[in-house]
């Protein structure tokens, strides 16, 4: 654990201990309704810093492939978002320090929200209802994970399961987009005419350097975690995590831990009566372990997708990392789409929930199934 993240652990404790009398301070969030809750409040408490401290990004500017090649290491992890014609790349190393960027692609009002001590990168609509909301950082955090608030109604969301935990929207959830965190090189392939987040914020920030080194070392214990953690995993282990929550009374998970996918980069497999492709490529470099983050550990990047195509089941095999169809030899690529051979521009629909660290996945499913063997 590195010297930096020693001394936001004794600040954040230290800050706890501060505020513990004020966590729900109707002075700092004057239009929340406190009373209104889907979760017991007890289980919320402070991440250190204050209402927006961590301050999101409200005017995003974007850079060319070209532009940001100048600042980003092609193995520099970014969070690819694709709606209608339009695709973008939003750098965690900026993530890292804003945690949201609130956004409009295609028309569509949408925001990004990292929480790096979960490694979990969900992008969601600002859209609720007939409103567009704006979003920002409540200060406080459950599970170890980010705690955000909209700035109309000041109802407090969890980034999470997108759900609104406290306030006039309580029971809410928001609509996901689905994204990936990919690395920058394979964003600038596949999308030579996609856009970059700028580094260009309007905020003094250390880009490029994490404020979490060593936070993923092996053994590491998650940041403000208060619940007894599930050592089924390591839990600052990376997993790709699928969820079937169609029938609430039988809510199913199953997670692939990355040093499985390390040693199986690609399974044909099922989930539920769903058959599916798991693949995960060497690609990209952690955002939490080196203090420079171009010189950290190679990690995955991993998804999984629905093998169905024009109602015909596909099976599909590596080759030289490569990834082929067994029925028509066509190339496909790490966002699911045909890239090579006669089904070019066909994609295959992304079926999983992102990735995160092992303890946050397990803490909000403790009942998921962990394939490790």
């Amino acid at each position: 654990m590195g010297t930096n993240l020693f001394a936001f652990v004794a600040l954040g404790l230290a800050m706890f201990s501060a505020q513990a009398g004020e966590l729900f301070s109707t002075e700092e969030f004057p239009k929340t309704d406190f009373t209104k809750h889907s979760v017991p409040l007890t289980e919320i408490y402070s991440g250190g810093p204050s209402r927006d401290r961590i301050r999101p990004i409200d005017k995003p500017t974007f850079d060319s492939i070209s532009e940001a090649n100048e600042y980003l290491d092609q193995r520099e992890p970014v969070v690819v978002l694709s709606i209608g014609e339009q695709s973008k790349a939003y750098p965690l190393r900026i993530l890292l320090y804003h945690e949201i960027i609130n956004d409009e692609i295609d028309g569509h009002p949408v925001f990004i929200t990292h929480c790096p001590l979960c490694n979990t990168a969900i992008a969601f609509s600002r859209k609720v209802g007939n409103d567009v909301l704006d979003f920002g950082t409540t200060g406080r955090v459950r599970n170890s994970n980010l705690v955000m608030y909209d700035r109309q109604t000041e109802s407090w969301w969890q980034q999470f399961t997108g759900d609104a935990i406290v306030g006039k929207y309580s029971g809410t959830l928001l609509t996901p987009f689905k994204s990936q965190i990919v690395s920058f090189a394979q964003f600038s392939k596949n999308y030579p005419s996609g856009l970059v987040l700028s580094q260009n914020t309007g905020f003094r920030r250390y880009y490029g350097k994490t404020p979490y080194p060593g936070y993923d070392n092996p053994g590491g214990i998650p940041f403000l975690f208060k619940r007894e953690i599930d050592f089924r995993l390591p839990p600052l282990v990376r997993v790709l995590a699928l969820l079937d929550n169609s029938n609430p009374s039988q809510i199913k998970s199953t997670i692939y831990p990355f040093s499985y996918l390390d040693k199986n980069p690609l399974i044909n497999t099922t989930f539920g009566d769903q058959a599916i492709l798991v693949v995960g490529q060497a690609s990209m470099v952690s955002t939490v372990n080196k203090k420079i983050i171009k010189d950290s550990n190679i990690i995955l990047t991993a998804a999984a997708f629905d093998r169905i195509v024009d109602n015909k089941e596909l099976t599909f095999q590596l080759n030289n990392d490569r990834i082929y169809d067994d029925q028509t030899h066509s190339e496909w690529n790490i966002f699911g789409e045909a890239v090579q051979g006669s089904l070019v521009g066909a994609k295959l629909k992304q079926v999983d929930k992102n990735v995160h660290f092992a303890f946050a996945w397990l803490a909000f499913h403790p009942n998921a199934k962990i394939i490790n063997e």
